[in-house]
C-alpha cells in the first residue's frame, strides 16, 4: 500500500490514521515487525495483521561477475527472485563508486518482443504488484549497504516494461518516494521505456517531470524500428518525438535515448542520420549501448571500435552521445541478457 492507502486502511479498520507515518517506517523504512509500532495496542496491531500477509519475493540465487577467462572483475551481482506463485525475475546491483545503483524488474517476462532482448523471447506471464517491485528494491538495499556502498539510484531496466501495468510502477514510485519510508530522490529514479505514448504522457503528469525518463530508440527510422521493436507500429518516431516534447523536464535535465549497437542493422548512414534528426530541439543524450549477446539471436555484438565510430558520426551529426560499457557479461547481467538464467533454473527450485 502506498502511504494514502495504508491510511484509508486504517481508517477503515477503526484504528488512528495519525499512526499511518508510523505504520509506514516500520514496514518500508526500518523492516520491523508491526507489533514494535509505538501507541499501537496489541489488539489493534492484531486487527491489522489480519488484513494484511507479506510479500514473498525472496532471493534464492545470486551471481557476481568475477575475473574470468580474462574479464575483468566489476562487482556487478545478479540476483535472482522466487515470487509467491514460484515465478522468478531477476534484478541487478551495479557498484559505481562508493555507490550502488539497481536495475529492478516490472514484470515477469515481457510483451514488447524486441527482437534484441533474451527478456522478450519469454513474452509476458504477469506484472508484478508494487510490493513485489519495493521488495526487489530493499533487498538490493540491504546488500548494497553491506557491502558498503549505498543504493543511490533504481532503475527500472530489469525484466519487463514499467509503463505497460503502469499502475503497478506508479504505486511502486510512491512508495520508494515517500517520506516515510526509503524516501528516494524523484530524480535516482529512472523509467525505461520502449514508448509507450500515452503513459508517457500520464508519467509526465503524475510526476511533473521529476523522474529521469529513458527511451528506447535504437533506430533512426520507422522502417529499422519496426524490424527490431514491433511497437512500432502503434507509435512511430514522430509521435514518440511529439512524447518527449510533451514531457516535462526540470532545469539542466535531459531525456536518455538508449541505442542498443547492432552492427549491420542500425548502424548505417540513413539510420544515424535519423537519429541526427529525432535528436534536434530535444534536451537529449544518446547512449550507445554495446549489444549484449544472448544463445540463438540472430545479432552480432560490436566491437569497441565498431560503437567509437558510431559515437564519432553521430558527435559529427552534432548529437551529444555517450557510451555505457557492459556491465555482468559473464553471468548474463548485461544489458538485455535478463531471464537467461530464471528460464534455465525454474527446474531447480
Amino acid at each position: 500500500m502506498t502511504h494514502d492507502e495504508l491510511t484509508r486502511h486504517l481508517v477503515s479498520l477503526d484504528l488512528p490514521a495519525s499512526q499511518a507515518g508510523a505504520v509506514f517506517g516500520h514496514l518500508h523504512r526500518w523492516g520491523r515487525p508491526l507489533l514494535t509500532v509505538p501507541r499501537l495496542s496489541a489488539r489493534q496491531v492484531q486487527r491489522l495483521q489480519e488484513t494484511t500477509q507479506d510479500t514473498v519475493c525472496e532471493v534464492v540465487t545470486e551471481a557476481s561477475a568475477l575475473a574470468q577467462d580474462g574479464v575483468e572483475r566489476d562487482e556487478t551481482e545478479k540476483l535472482v527472485f522466487r515470487l509467491v506463485d514460484g515465478r522468478r525475475v531477476e534484478g541487478v546491483i551495479i557498484p559505481e563508486g562508493e555507490r550502488s545503483t539497481f536495475c529492478v524488474s516490472s514484470q515477469v517476462g515481457c510483451a514488447m518482443a524486441c527482437t534484441f532482448c533474451a527478456t522478450a523471447r519469454l513474452g509476458l506471464a504477469r506484472p508484478l504488484t508494487p510490493a513485489e517491485i519495493v521488495k526487489q528494491v530493499y533487498h538490493a538495499r540491504d546488500r548494497a549497504e553491506k557491502a558498503g556502498r549505498p543504493l543511490r539510484n533504481v532503475v527500472f531496466m530489469g525484466m519487463g516494461e514499467p509503463l505497460h501495468h503502469y499502475e503497478n510502477t506508479r504505486a511502486a514510485i510512491d512508495i520508494l518516494t515517500c517520506r516515510w519510508g526509503l524516501s528516494l530522490g524523484f530524480p535516482k529514479i529512472t523509467i525505461s521505456t520502449v514508448g509507450l505514448v500515452p503513459r508517457i504522457a500520464q508519467l509526465g503528469a503524475d510526476f511533473g517531470g521529476r523522474l529521469q525518463l529513458a527511451l528506447s530508440l535504437n533506430a533512426g527510422t520507422d522502417e529499422t524500428r519496426r524490424r527490431i521493436m514491433p511497437i512500432t507500429e502503434k507509435w512511430n518516431l514522430e509521435s514518440l518525438k511529439e512524447a518527449l516534447r510533451a514531457y516535462p523536464t526540470r532545469r539542466n535535465r535531459f531525456h536518455l535515448l538508449e541505442y542498443v549497437v547492432l552492427p549491420g542493422v542500425n548502424d548505417d548512414d540513413e539510420n544515424l542520420d535519423g537519429v541526427a534528426a529525432f535528436t534536434r530541439g530535444l534536451p537529449a543524450v544518446v547512449n550507445l549501448i554495446p549489444w549484449n549477446p544472448f544463445a540463438g539471436a540472430p545479432f552480432q555484438p560490436p566491437t569497441f571500435e565498431d560503437v567509437g565510430r558510431i559515437f564519432d558520426r553521430l558527435r559529427a551529426r552534432g548529437v551529444h552521445v555517450s557510451v555505457r560499457l557492459p556491465r555482468g557479461r559473464p553471468m548474463s547481467a548485461a544489458c538485455g541478457q535478463l531471464a537467461l538464467q530464471t528460464s534455465a533454473m525454474e527446474a531447480q527450485f
